[in-house]
């Protein structure tokens, strides 16, 4: 919200690097090639979500402030928390719960993947 207010996502970004060193919603994705990513980015796109525009300016802002800050490539993309938030504030979901809801995914994801081995553990 700060960069879809101020208009300046690089500034906004290199604040938030300066005071917390991270940025939440870049790099760590367990997997590089995860399609949810492209998903998730597509679906904000199709529906013009809200503040997209401000959106994709810090997500290439962060791009860039954390190569410049020598982290691996890997690690300066936006990843599926950053577009599955863009996605939940668009629906209304506040930034309260982006976590929780987050998690929520991610549980259900684990939950399929346990019954999905426990089933070819059976054959």
């Amino acid at each position: 919200e700060d960069a879809a207010s101020t208009g300046d996502a690089a500034a906004v970004v290199r604040r938030h690097l300066a005071a917390h060193r991270t940025l939440p919603g870049f790099g760590d994705e367990l997997v590089p090639t995860d399609v949810r990513l492209r998903m998730l980015r597509e679906a904000c796109e199709r529906l013009d979500a809200r503040h997209l525009e401000a959106a994709t300016a810090v997500a290439a802002a962060g791009q860039d402030a954390l190569a410049e800050a020598g982290h691996a490539v890997a690690d300066t993309r936006p990843n599926s928390m950053f577009w599955g938030a863009v996605l939940l504030d668009h629906i209304g979901v506040g930034a309260p719960l982006l976590s929780a809801m987050y998690l929520c995914g991610r549980t259900a994801g684990w939950s399929a993947h346990v019954l999905q081995v426990q089933a070819s553990l059976d054959d």
